[in-house]
């Protein structure tokens, strides 16, 4: 598997989650890109998921991310 199949296959359904989560397109967008500089470094892993547990490790992985920028952001 390599990044390019992992981002055509996910893309547009994290965009969609991240979008729920921060009502923000740009800022989404931001969420879906770290979240996939994420997953190259764990392409082995991925590549061992199935379907299911490999969606379900991109879409926590963005909420995350998500997460620490909100507690960053409360810290300012």
């Amino acid at each position: 598997m390599t990044i390019a199949e992992l981002y055509e296959t996910w893309e547009k359904k994290l965009h969609r989650y991240a979008t729920r989560l921060v009502r923000d397109s740009h800022r989404a967008e931001d969420l879906v890109q770290e979240t996939f500089i994420r997953a190259m470094g764990h392409l082995l892993l991925l590549e061992q998921l199935n379907d299911h547990q490999r969606e379900a490790w991109l879409r926590q992985t963005l909420k995350h991310l998500f997460l620490d920028e909100q507690r960053a952001r409360q810290r300012e």
